[in-house]
Parts: structure tokens; C-alpha cells; sequence
């Protein structure tokens, strides 16, 4: 099944990114450094220092171009928006280094959490979006469209922080008990 024009991924591509890990380390100066590795203790294939504090990354392919893309939650401001808040950020691997792909500014409503899931073949984005509502909270599904996220449907909406964590397969923020 294809959504949105958006070919599915070939198995090739999947195992291709399923092997690779990416690793934070704190930077000398501010923020971290994001290095990509052929598996846990395999050797560094390329990294990138990024200049804000980084709180979730994983490895996709978001564009389904078959080149491995880093997924970086980031705390930072815009230009357009002097707070700083968390943000989505893909980098995608060349084969010698990791290269800005898509530095967004803002999803649908602020962004509590994220991790990326693969339905159909295409990896997706599952975000953890606090509504204006005291207390409740929106799991969004977004996918890649040209250049950027594009929403899809929210999956649930109202919900307690810790009901749309459990439902949709949110790991636990750091510091807390499961």
C-alpha cells in the first residue's frame, strides 16, 4: 500500500538502517556530540555536534531515499519563536557525513515526545503533543512529504500523559519510575 505517493521501503533498506546506532555525548562547549556507528560498538561512520541539548535520537529513513537519516529531538529556540522548546531535527548519512535534511520549527501543538515507527513500509513519526487543554495529551502520526512533516491523523486525543505513553509505546521520560 503507498500513502501519500511515498514508496515503500525495500527490506534492504530496513536492515541497512536497523543496523546502525546512534550515540549522544556531551560536547566540551555547549550541547552534544551525535555519532552514527555500525552497530553498539561498531566503528564511528560519521558524527555532527549539535549546539542544544538533545533528548531522544534515533536512526530511520524518513524520506524513503534508502540512505540511513538521524531523527533528533532538540531543545532550542527559532527564529521565529525565541523559546526554547522541543523540536523534531532529521540529518541524513551521505556515506561521510550527516547532513541538515529538515530542521523544523513546530509540529500541530508543543511537543512533549516522539519516536519513529514503521507502518506499511514507511517509517513514520508517533509524537506525544500536549493539547491547550490542562493535562491532556495528543499522539499525532506525521510522514515525509517533498521536504518536511506532513500530518497524517491524531491517533488519540485527550488523554493523560501516562495513558498515551503506555497506548502508544512511549518509553518513560528520564528520571521517572515505569
Amino acid at each position: 500500500m503507498l500513502f501519500f505517493g511515498v514508496p515503500p521501503r525495500s527490506s534492504a533498506t530496513a536492515a541497512a538502517t536497523d543496523s546502525l546506532t546512534v550515540t549522544l555525548s556531551p560536547a566540551r562547549s555547549a550541547g552534544c556530540i551525535v555519532r552514527l556507528t555500525r552497530g553498539a560498538a561498531g566503528p564511528v561512520l560519521a558524527r555532527v555536534h549539535i549546539e542544544y541539548s538533545v533528548f531522544r535520537a534515533e536512526v530511520c529513513d524518513i524520506n524513503g531515499d534508502g540512505r540511513p537519516d538521524v531523527c533528533l529531538g532538540v531543545i532550542k529556540p527559532t527564529r521565529y519563536d525565541s523559546a526554547p522548546r522541543r523540536r523534531v531535527q532529521f540529518y541524513t548519512y551521505d556515506g561521510r557525513r550527516l547532513r541538515p535534511l529538515w530542521l523544523g520549527s513546530r509540529l500541530g501543538m508543543p511537543l512533549e515526545d516522539f519516536r519513529i515507527v514503521r507502518h506499511a513500509g514507511i517509517d513514520r513519526v508517533l509524537t506525544l503533543e500536549r493539547e491547550r487543554r490542562r493535562g491532556t495529551y495528543a499522539v499525532g502520526l506525521w510522514e515525509w512529504r517533498s521536504f518536511g512533516l506532513s500530518f497524517v491523523e491524531y491517533m488519540c486525543r485527550g488523554a493523560t500523559a501516562r495513558a498515551a505513553r503506555q497506548l502508544h509505546g512511549f518509553s518513560p521520560p528520564a528520571g521517572t519510575a515505569s
